[in-house]
């Protein structure tokens, strides 16, 4: 299925999640081609991972709310 999200806010951004990871495709619009980017980088961060499940795979971008940082879980295991 392909999904089309108007918004890459917090609503849109958590939808876009949520459909990537039940396997669509997504895509998301934006006031700006940079909001759009960096929803679509997110999920990239989260697709290598379940690609390559044996390989640690770091985001290194200040898009993580505080309190994600704060429940580190990924699919019900601890993330360090």
């Amino acid at each position: 299925m392909r999904v089309a999200i108007i918004g890459a806010g917090t609503v849109g951004s958590a939808l876009g999640r949520g459909a990537v990871t039940a396997g669509q495709t997504v895509s998301v619009s934006a006031t700006s081609p940079e909001k759009a980017a960096a929803v679509g980088a997110t999920e990239a961060a989260q697709t290598l991972q379940r690609n390559l499940p044996n390989n640690p795979v770091v985001k290194a971008f200040s898009t993580v709310s505080a309190g994600r940082l704060g429940n580190p879980v990924e699919q019900g295991r601890h993330v360090h």
